[in-house]
């Protein structure tokens, strides 16, 4: 099949330090993955968790250890899928452990929804908020 040959060539590529495997490998996984990522934040009570951030961490991590000789049985995109999955949602997980610290706010960070006048408010949140600076208008 050429996408298991052209992967394998790329991940061997990738482990002699070619930077334009590293740019394939990412062009060929990057979308799929921010969608699974997002699909596993998705329902966090998290505001600090982003899916984008998890995949980008996730490529960082893979491509530098993979530099250095720390995948050598990786030999097809079933296996380079199942890592990268792996390693990103791992990231995500992360990412929802960080921002639950105290030091972030415990899960208690609220939106702008917070300054809202009722239920109702339409305009809501952050727009009630006067300022004592003149506007730009």
């Amino acid at each position: 099949m050429e996408g298991d040959r052209s992967i394998t060539a790329w991940l061997r590529d990738l482990r002699a330090g070619d930077d334009a495997a590293a740019e394939r490998i990412w062009q060929r996984f990057h979308l799929a993955l921010v969608m699974k990522a997002h699909h596993r934040l998705n329902g966090s009570p998290v505001r600090h968790a982003d899916a984008e951030d998890a995949v980008q961490e996730a490529f960082l991590s893979f491509f530098q250890r993979a530099k250095q000789g720390q995948f050598p049985q990786l030999s097809d995109r079933h296996e380079l899928w199942s890592l990268l999955l792996a390693i990103t949602e791992r990231k995500a997980l992360n990412q929802i452990r960080a921002s639950k610290t105290k030091k972030r706010g415990s899960s208690r960070i609220q939106g702008e929804s917070i300054f809202q006048i009722s239920p109702n408010d339409s305009k809501g949140g952050i727009h009630h908020m006067a300022g004592k600076e003149p506007t730009p208008n």
